[in-house]
């Protein structure tokens, strides 16, 4: 981890969640990872007057086809 703070649900674990969601098998506790809400940006819609969960949706949906 280096110098990142080890504490639930940050960017690191994050980035381990991206990983696994993947399909790369990494051991590890699903307790870690940060909330589904946090990941959408649905926490800093609010003050940002943008809607951070309908466009991360239109994205995914790009991706997945």
């Amino acid at each position: 981890m280096g110098i990142h703070a080890n504490t639930k649900g940050n960017r690191i674990y994050s980035a381990l969640k991206g990983v696994v969601d993947a399909g790369i098998q990494v051991p590890h506790s699903p307790e870690i990872f940060p909330d589904e809400e946090r990941i959408r940006g649905e926490n800093i819609e609010a003050y940002r007057g943008v809607e951070f969960t309908a466009q991360f949706e239109a994205v995914r949906e790009k991706m997945l086809g």
